[in-house]
């Protein structure tokens, strides 16, 4: 089957991620009582993930705390190797945490989509995209292994940026759409969205700019232009081009 990375929060009208009880797939807990969607949540999110990759319309995941789902009794494999489709597993003195992992490189680190239940769309993490180097820490948490999905993947896509790195306002492409799905996903602002870098593109590439200079990742001009220095400094933080 094929592996196709999820980089985009799923609509919530997606099964995957609607509870059982709304017709939809997942057992996790609704944050949403309107629709019965599952996000934010951490497990919620994992859970439909790990269906939605094998396009299974169950699983025996724990729908339970994420801090339990290392030892639950489910049948899956696990081990300490990263591999697309699995659940990664934290835990810590709460609730624990767990991702899905998006893409695996050949320096051992990984790419994972997440949710989180503290989650809003204003701070940015009712959907996220991270890449962690190997050893796969993230603060407070103790990093537990992976799940493996049992569907064999044996093709798996490749989403790229060209290699050109540079982009400006007046550009207009499907790499432009991928930027700007980022800071939405980042600032929560859906006037950024679309093809064309414009004024809200500039706007956010600024604002980032100035935050990741500020943690000691970026030292280069605040232009709204994302060259290879902006592109190296948005991967640091989770962008997945």
């Amino acid at each position: 089957m094929e592996f196709t990375p999820r980089y985009e929060v799923p609509n919530n009208n997606n099964k995957y991620y609607v509870n059982t009880n709304r017709g939809g797939y997942n057992k996790c807990i609704i944050r949403n009582q309107g629709n019965g969607f599952v996000l934010p949540n951490c497990v919620g999110y994992s859970y439909g993930r790990f269906m939605e990759c094998g396009e299974m319309t169950s699983c025996k995941l724990s729908a339970g705390n994420a801090k339990g789902w290392w030892t639950h009794k489910d049948g899956y494999k696990r081990g300490l190797t990263p591999k697309v489709g699995a659940v990664a597993c934290w835990t810590n003195n709460g609730a624990g945490h767990v991702a899905s992992v998006e893409e695996v490189n050949s320096d051992g680190s990984i790419v994972i989509s997440m949710s989180n239940y503290t989650g809003t769309y204003k701070n940015g993490r009712f959907f996220q995209i991270l890449t962690l180097k190997k050893g796969y820490k993230i603060s407070g948490l103790t990093f537990q292994g992976f799940i493996y999905n049992p569907v064999d993947f044996d093709t798996i896509t490749k989403i790229k940026l060209p290699t050109r790195g540079y982009f400006k306002k007046g550009d207009k492409s499907q790499d432009v759409a991928k930027i700007d799905q980022w800071l939405y996903e980042l600032y929560r602002d859906k006037n950024v969205l679309g093809d064309l870098y414009w004024d809200n593109t500039v706007k956010y590439v600024k604002k980032f700019q100035k935050e990741a200079k500020k943690k000691g990742i970026y030292n280069d001009n605040i232009d709204g232009c994302i060259g290879k220095k902006t592109l190296n400094a948005m991967r640091e933080c989770g962008f997945p081009y």
